[in-house]
Protein backbone atom coordinates (compact mmCIF):
# COMPACT_ATOMS: atom_id res chain seq x y z
CA UNK A 1 0.00 0.00 0.00
CA UNK A 2 1.35 3.40 -0.96
CA UNK A 3 1.74 6.20 1.58
CA UNK A 4 -0.36 9.28 0.95
CA UNK A 5 0.41 12.94 1.63
CA UNK A 6 -3.32 13.73 1.96
CA UNK A 7 -4.46 14.70 5.45
CA UNK A 8 -7.41 12.70 6.87
CA UNK A 9 -10.14 15.36 6.42
CA UNK A 10 -8.61 17.15 3.44
CA UNK A 11 -10.84 16.99 0.32
CA UNK A 12 -9.22 15.06 -2.53
CA UNK A 13 -9.29 16.35 -6.11
CA UNK A 14 -11.34 14.23 -8.49
CA UNK A 15 -10.61 13.70 -12.17
CA UNK A 16 -12.72 12.16 -14.92
CA UNK A 17 -11.61 8.74 -16.16
CA UNK A 18 -12.79 6.46 -18.99
CA UNK A 19 -11.72 2.98 -20.08
CA UNK A 20 -11.50 2.21 -23.80
CA UNK A 21 -10.95 -1.05 -25.64
CA UNK A 22 -8.71 -0.43 -28.67
CA UNK A 23 -8.77 -2.56 -31.82
CA UNK A 24 -5.72 -4.53 -32.97
CA UNK A 25 -3.30 -2.52 -35.14
CA UNK A 26 -4.04 -4.60 -38.26
CA UNK A 27 -7.77 -3.75 -38.02
CA UNK A 28 -7.37 0.02 -37.49
CA UNK A 29 -7.01 1.02 -41.18
CA UNK A 30 -10.19 -0.84 -42.14
CA UNK A 31 -12.14 0.70 -39.25
CA UNK A 32 -10.80 4.20 -40.01
CA UNK A 33 -11.91 3.84 -43.65
CA UNK A 34 -15.39 2.70 -42.64
CA UNK A 35 -15.67 5.44 -40.02
CA UNK A 36 -14.56 8.04 -42.59
CA UNK A 37 -17.29 6.93 -45.01
CA UNK A 38 -19.94 7.09 -42.29
CA UNK A 39 -18.63 10.45 -41.04
CA UNK A 40 -18.88 12.00 -44.52
CA UNK A 41 -22.36 10.56 -45.06
CA UNK A 42 -23.75 11.63 -41.69
CA UNK A 43 -21.49 14.63 -40.93
CA UNK A 44 -20.16 13.04 -37.73
CA UNK A 45 -17.06 13.80 -35.65
CA UNK A 46 -13.62 12.28 -36.24
CA UNK A 47 -12.15 10.12 -33.48
CA UNK A 48 -9.90 7.11 -33.06
CA UNK A 49 -11.57 3.69 -33.32
CA UNK A 50 -12.45 2.35 -29.87
CA UNK A 51 -15.22 0.90 -27.74
CA UNK A 52 -16.02 2.68 -24.50
CA UNK A 53 -15.96 0.06 -21.74
CA UNK A 54 -16.50 2.49 -18.84
CA UNK A 55 -17.85 5.97 -19.56
CA UNK A 56 -16.69 9.12 -17.82
CA UNK A 57 -16.54 8.57 -14.06
CA UNK A 58 -15.37 11.07 -11.48
CA UNK A 59 -12.80 9.54 -9.10
CA UNK A 60 -9.80 10.53 -7.06
CA UNK A 61 -6.51 9.27 -8.48
CA UNK A 62 -6.22 6.69 -5.68
CA UNK A 63 -9.75 5.37 -6.28
CA UNK A 64 -9.07 5.13 -10.03
CA UNK A 65 -5.86 3.17 -9.42
CA UNK A 66 -7.65 0.81 -7.02
CA UNK A 67 -10.59 0.18 -9.37
CA UNK A 68 -8.47 -0.40 -12.48
CA UNK A 69 -5.61 -2.34 -10.87
CA UNK A 70 -4.87 -5.82 -12.22
CA UNK A 71 -2.66 -8.49 -10.79
CA UNK A 72 0.06 -10.17 -12.85
CA UNK A 73 -2.41 -12.67 -14.36
CA UNK A 74 -4.56 -9.81 -15.73
CA UNK A 75 -7.52 -10.39 -13.42
CA UNK A 76 -9.11 -7.66 -11.27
Amino acid sequence: MEASNVQPNEPQMKNVYSVWALPPEDLKPRLKKLMGELRSEFNGPEFEPHVTVVGAVSLTEGDARDKFKYDQEGTP
